[in-house]
């Protein structure tokens, strides 16, 4: 698995791969405004064969929930203890998944503060990820963020800034599947995002790629 991995990312780098890539994506996806997709994951399948790579998904989902899991597994009674030896990875890992949204905001803002995230889908409450989203929110905010869900028809474009609810956006966790912001009611996020105004994870350019 990492052997396929490190291999899809040395030809995703080749100048050569990237012109090929971009000959094909719309004209949203041409700018390289920093981001690589906080979320972005691969998605391998054990068969009897061995693992198989399924998709490159640019915003995969359920990180948080498995992490969650994973601490009820440790945590659901003494007379289990045995059976799981203790992870420190575990502890931090909400740190690690807020460092990545941060690493995301520097690659194209730098060192400001990050102030304010929105969480974007299509009808967000009724997502089957819908809870992992509510716990995004809260874990930003635990960090100091402003952090709301949305539906990309509550965001405005207005006096060359991102708002929701008259407040501006820094960053969006973009869980659409609308990858180019093709369709109209995404209109205001693909204003946003054309003109450099919202850092957004994942991006058209990173899909592309």
């Amino acid at each position: 698995i990492t052997a396929t991995v490190a291999a899809i990312e040395r030809v995703a780098a080749l100048p050569a791969y990237r012109a090929q890539a971009l000959a094909r994506a719309p004209a949203i996806a041409q700018q390289a405004l920093g981001p690589l997709g906080a979320c972005m994951g691969y998605d391998f399948h054990l068969e009897a064969g061995g693992p198989k790579l399924i998709e490159i998904n640019t915003n995969a989902g359920g990180a948080l929930l498995n992490a969650a899991l994973a601490r009820a597994q440790q945590t659901c009674c003494a007379a289990m203890d045995w059976a799981f030896t203790p992870n420190a990875r575990l502890d931090s890992l909400e740190q690690t998944f807020f460092d990545m949204f941060l690493a995301e905001w520097r690659r194209q803002r730098g060192n400001p503060p990050l102030g304010s995230v929105v969480i974007v889908d299509d009808d967000p409450a009724a997502q089957y990820l819908a809870p992992e989203f509510e716990m995004f929110r809260q874990l930003f905010q635990r960090q100091g963020v402003a952090a709301s869900i949305a539906d990309p028809s509550e965001l405005v474009w207005r006096d060359g800034r991102l708002w929701h609810r008259d407040a501006p956006v820094d960053l969006v966790y973009n869980r659409l599947t609308d990858f180019y912001l093709a369709e109209p009611a995404h209109q205001a996020l693909q204003s946003a995002y054309a003109a450099g105004a919202v850092v957004l994870t994942p991006d058209p350019h990173a899909h592309a790629m």
